[in-house]
Parts: C-alpha cells; structure tokens; sequence
C-alpha cells in the first residue's frame, strides 16, 4: 500500500514538474511572438527632411539636433542616418547633404 501512495506522489510530481516546463516554454514563445511584433510594427510615423552639412558637424551633433522620434535612442538614431545616406564612413564633408528622419511635425515643432 505504501508502494501505490509513493508511486502515486511520483506521477503527480511528475506531472506538476512537466506542466511547469511546458508553462515555461509556452511564457516564452508568447514573450518571443510579441516583442517581435511590437519591433515590426510598421504603423510609426517617420518623415525625412535633407540638411546641408557645415563645418564641424558630426552624427552625434546632428542625432542631438534632429532625433526627435522617441523610439531611437541617438546610436540606433545614427545608424538610421548611415543606413538611409549609405554612408561608407562616418566622416562628413562641408556642403554635402543628408537625408536624415524627423517627427512628420518637425517643422511644426520647429517653428513654435
């Protein structure tokens, strides 16, 4: 009799430790599925506006001017400005331009 009762617990240990696993796994895939979803979202709103460039300006100088999106931190903000101009170095040159990502209300903002 003592033999059933601890096989019994056995299973029931079992069971429980299995359903915390799959539990665990399901948590995960949901967490996975989701972020991914909220990374691909393709409903933010982003506008461009072109800049010349002047003497001394740097990427970081123009992320601290023109990153006014609040889901770029001014490194992903950069990364944007190389990927959007197809930059091959971060070096600027005087008179150039650069297409760089703005609030579609940057201009509203601006003139205020």
């Amino acid at each position: 009799m003592n033999r059933r009762i601890a096989k019994k617990r056995q299973r029931i240990q079992l069971t429980v430790i299995l359903s915390i696993i799959l539990l665990s796994l399901l948590i995960l895939i949901l967490m996975r599925l989701f972020s991914n979803t909220i990374l691909a979202t393709p409903d933010i709103e982003q506008a461009y506006i072109s800049v010349q460039i002047q003497k001394n300006d740097t990427l970081w100088g123009l992320a601290t001017t023109y990153n006014c999106l609040e889901y770029y931190t001014h490194e992903e903000y950069i990364e944007q400005v190389i990927k959007i101009n197809d930059l091959k170095t971060e070096t600027l040159y005087t008179g150039s331009r650069l297409t760089l990502p703005v609030t579609p209300n940057y201009t509203a903002m601006k003139s205020d």
